[in-house]
């Protein structure tokens, strides 16, 4: 239950204070307290907040199924923690992965762009 609690907690928390930040200022191109990768991913952020927002709503259910169980487990609570407590995790996963991509520099992005030009001139002198 404290594992479902904390992911409720994180999960909330990634909505009010978003990865990357809010606009503080409003201009043509954005308003104030939007997020910034909302307008700079308008096609994944949806999904971003959509994939924590279930897993925000599943923890919610597991802290749920956790409580009813406090009366005496049922072969429904034993069957069903597991599944929601997994569905609570993958979306975790999922936000943390999309937050990283997203907030990382664009230079340092993981890409196969540019690897013809990757200097290799240190590995043929140590091999000497």
């Amino acid at each position: 239950m404290i594992v479902a609690s904390l992911i409720a907690t994180i999960a909330f928390q990634v909505e009010a204070n978003p990865p990357g930040g809010v606009w503080v200022d409003d201009s043509a191109e954005h308003q104030a307290g939007k997020a910034i990768l909302a307008y700079k991913y308008p096609h994944s952020y949806p999904i971003f907040t959509a994939v924590n927002t279930f897993g925000f709503l599943f923890s919610l259910t597991l802290i749920i199924l956790f409580i009813a169980a406090m009366r005496g487990p049922t072969r429904f609570d034993r069957l069903a923690r597991p599944v929601f407590a997994w569905f609570t995790l993958m979306p975790m996963a999922f936000a943390y992965t999309y937050s990283i991509i997203a907030t990382f520099p664009e230079a340092k992005v993981l890409t196969t762009k540019n690897t013809s030009q990757v200097d290799t001139s240190s590995n043929s002198a140590s091999a000497s």
